[in-house]
C-alpha cells in the first residue's frame, strides 16, 4: 500500500465527520438531537509542486489517488517525532472513546494531539480530547472517534508519526500554471 509523499504537503483541512443530526420539536421547540455512531476523517489535501517532483506526484496521484487505491497518510503537521516511548494498549478488548495505555515516560500527551493505532489498510486515527498524564507509565487516553476494532493487548499506539488509512474521494485536478502544478486530493478514512 503506497503512502503520500508527507513532505511536499503544503496544507490539510481535516474535518472529524459524525453521523449525528439535529432536529427542532414541532411541539416544544427544543433541540432533539439522534447520534447514530458514525464518524470518519475527512482531508483535505493541498501540494504545490516545479518542475520534475510535479510529474512524479501527478503520476502518482493519478494511479493511486483518483479512488482507486488505499494509501496512507501521515500528516507531518501532526507527527511529533521526538516521542520516542513505545506506548502499547494495556488490556484486550476495550471499546468506546476510552483506551489504557501503558509504557509511557514522564511526558503525557496533550488534548488535540494524534495517534494511531494498527498500520496498512488497518490504520487508524484518533485525536486526544482531554490531557494525560502518566501515572507509573500507563494512561487512560481519551479521544475521538471511538475505536473501530477492539486492539488486542501490547499493540502498539504510535504517538510520534500517526498514520489514518485513506482513499480519494474523486478525482485529483491538476492545477497547472508556468513551471508550477497545483494539487488538491479529497479524501476520507478508509473503513
Amino acid at each position: 500500500m503506497p503512502d503520500f509523499p508527507k513532505t511536499i504537503i503544503t496544507g490539510v483541512t481535516r474535518q472529524l465527520v459524525s453521523a449525528v443530526t439535529s432536529a427542532q420539536s414541532p411541539f416544544t421547540l427544543g433541540r432533539q438531537i439522534q447520534d447514530w455512531g458514525g464518524e470518519i476523517w475527512r482531508f483535505q489535501i493541498d501540494v504545490v509542486l516545479r518542475g520534475k517532483d510535479s510529474r512524479s506526484f501527478e503520476a502518482f496521484a493519478n494511479a493511486t489517488l483518483n479512488k482507486r487505491k488505499i494509501f496512507t497518510l501521515r500528516d507531518a503537521l501532526i507527527c511529533n517525532p521526538s516521542r520516542t516511548e513505545a506506548i502499547t494498549v494495556d488490556g484486550g478488548g476495550q471499546s468506546g472513546n476510552e483506551l489504557v495505555t501503558s509504557g509511557w515516560g514522564a511526558a503525557g500527551i496533550a488534548a488535540g494531539d494524534f495517534f494511531s493505532i494498527g498500520v496498512g489498510d488497518q490504520a487508524r486515527l484518533y485525536q486526544i480530547t482531554e490531557d494525560c498524564i502518566p501515572v507509573a507509565g500507563s494512561c487512560t487516553l481519551r479521544f475521538v472517534p471511538r475505536l473501530r476494532l477492539m486492539p488486542s493487548d501490547g499493540e502498539a499506539v504510535e504517538i510520534a508519526y500517526p498514520q489514518v488509512a485513506m482513499r480519494a474521494t474523486e478525482d485529483v485536478p491538476t492545477n497547472i500554471s508556468v513551471g508550477v502544478m497545483r494539487f488538491t486530493v479529497n479524501a476520507a478514512e478508509a473503513i
